[in-house]
């Protein structure tokens, strides 16, 4: 959702975007909340409907965060 709000700013900012265009009367300056909640619930949707990784990912994963001495 980073195209989203970085569109959004720029286009208000500096591509000549007036306030009475402001969607749902959100300032660029307050787009990225609005990204930022669109990008949660795009990542809960999609985690829900992909497979889970599997068990030897995160095997390596979990061994590579731990350190070893």
């Amino acid at each position: 959702m980073l195209v989203f709000s970085l569109s959004y700013i720029i286009y208000f900012q500096f591509l000549g975007g007036k306030e009475h265009g402001y969607w749902l009367g959100i300032s660029a300056q307050g787009i990225g909340v609005v990204g930022l909640i669109i990008n949660i619930l795009i990542a809960t949707v999609v985690s829900f409907l992909t497979d889970p990784t599997p068990k030897e990912i995160q095997d390596l994963v979990e061994n590579l965060r731990t350190p070893h001495s």
